[in-house]
């Protein structure tokens, strides 16, 4: 339920939306090119400029290609806006082709209302005059009003504003001019889907099923035509860990659950289905999960600790999961369940974590079972005990990652943006003092993915214990487990 911009700025109740932070998704295009190395290389607000240049480039070059071979305006303002949206915010509700094609209906009726503001529409770049003025201020405030009156409003859809302009000032007059404005947005809806495509976005072909809804006044209104989710926090006005913060009460809690399905909605959290972090300065112990079913979540149960508090004694028991990969810029890369343990400042350490126990806990996932901890500062002690994990790949998200977020950049260890290259094994373990795996197993889906390894994995590990593990690796001549 926590944004991976580092820093992290979720701390006010009333932020933009997730889905328009952006640019996320240039990561994933460059490592499918094999040119992640870039990012490496070069301050990554150079390389997304970059982007977007050759992307604009690419997308109205080929319009106005079309121009010259047909001589038809196919470059025009409301161009601009669309691509802006397309490239930025791909998954965001005004990005779908849906929302742009479903306003062709209203290309005509803009058309007829500006000829109730005036009989013939003439060019709008003529000698300024009052009549001319009092004819564009008629036409713009009709044009806007009839909208707005057929539920059309173009402030839910920046690009909708400019037609409207260019319509109402009689920049176009002509009903073929109309189709040709329809024409060019199919044309650069195509090229939107290709290249987000390509970059792993699963763009949608029509419209987003799932847009997602942040923060308790993000609420809205009941809507049972389009499938949305409400992703919030049980604090009060936060996103993470504040000395004072309030805690949301059981009765907030189910005011929330009860307003989300009354509203045909789901109250989600594409992070970790469960979660202990980040925000970890005080001390925080003895506490337990049990009895908890986690659908589709980001990862499994987690301990993300990244501050200067200490952590011990806490159990998850009874717990079934489904995580999987459903966004770039989001913490978590389907993790079966994630443990981790890195500084996330420069010159800065995390406080100990100790005696963390896992009982009855089971599902699928696209990657790991993972309990990972920086060499300076290992985890201690820690029991798995009657856990199975099922490692299966179904999003066309690449693997082979760890996702370390949030972390210090300049750790060595880690790729940029703290997401570090690995195989994925069923079970991994790092950097950890005193671990027993007991009566646990590991098992590969009908889908696997190139990165999948060994049932176990276990690095600089002291005093593992192995009790009736099983577990099979996921390509021949691989052992089943790797200590070392």
């Amino acid at each position: 339920m926590t944004s991976p911009n580092e820093p992290d700025t979720r701390d006010e109740p009333n932020q933009e939306v997730a889905e328009h932070r952006g640019f996320d998704h240039v990561g994933v295009l460059l490592a499918h090119m094999r040119l992640e190395w870039l990012l490496q290389h070069f301050q990554s607000r150079l390389v997304r400029a970059v982007y977007v240049c050759i992307n604009g480039f690419i997308t109205i070059g080929l319009l106005a290609f079309l121009v010259l071979l047909t001589g038809s305006p196919f470059v025009f303002p409301s161009l601009g806006p669309t691509a802006y949206l397309f490239f930025f915010s791909p998954m965001a509700e005004a990005s779908s082709p849906r929302k742009y094609h479903s306003r062709a209906r209203d290309r005509p009726h803009l058309w007829l209302c500006c000829l109730c503001a005036h009989r013939s529409l003439k060019p709008a770049f003529r000698r300024a005059s009052r009549c001319s003025c009092c004819e564009g201020l008629g036409r713009c405030t009709l044009t806007l009003g009839y909208r707005c009156a057929h539920g059309s409003v173009p402030g839910k859809h920046p690009p909708a504003g400019a037609t409207t302009l260019i319509v109402s000032l009689g920049i176009i007059s002509q009903p073929k001019e109309l189709v040709i404005i329809e024409v060019a947005v199919i044309l650069l809806t195509a090229q939107a889907f290709a290249i987000n495509r390509l970059a792993g976005i699963p763009y949608p072909l029509w419209r987003n099923h799932a847009p997602s809804r942040e923060g308790d006044g993000a609420m809205g209104n009941f809507d049972n035509q389009h499938p949305w989710e409400l992703c919030t926090t049980l604090t009060v006005g936060a996103w993470g860990y504040q000395p004072k913060v309030k805690i949301k009460t059981r009765d907030d809690v189910i005011r929330l659950l009860v307003g989300a399905v009354g509203r045909d909605g789901n109250l989600i959290c594409r992070d970790s289905g469960i979660k202990i972090g980040t925000e970890t300065f005080g001390d925080i112990s003895k506490i337990l999960f049990e009895r908890c079913r986690i659908v589709s979540g980001g990862r499994g149960p987690t301990i993300t600790h990244r501050q200067p508090g200490n952590i011990e004694d806490v159990e998850f028991r009874e717990i079934d999961f489904l995580a999987q990969h459903h966004a770039a810029r989001w913490w978590g890369w389907g993790e079966a369940a994630s443990v981790t343990v890195w500084p996330r400042t420069l010159n800065s350490k995390t406080g100990s974590l100790s005696n963390i126990r896992f009982k009855n806990v089971r599902g699928v996932a696209e990657n790991s079972f993972r309990i990972d901890a920086h060499p300076e500062m290992p985890i201690k002690n820690v029991l798995l005990e009657d856990c199975s994990v099922e490692i299966d790949r179904w999003t066309q998200y690449p693997g082979g990652m760890f996702d370390n977020r949030p972390t210090r950049a300049d750790d060595p260890m880690h790729e940029p943006d703290g997401l570090e290259k690995h195989d994925t094994p069923a079970f991994f373990l790092r950097n950890v003092e005193g671990a027993v795996l007991r009566n646990c197993s590991a098992r590969w889906g009908l889908h696997h993915g190139d990165s999948f390894s060994y049932a176990l994995e276990a690095q600089h590990v002291t005093g593992l214990k192995l009790e009736h593990f099983k577990g099979q690796s996921a390509r021949p001549g691989l052992p089943a487990t790797f200590i070392h």
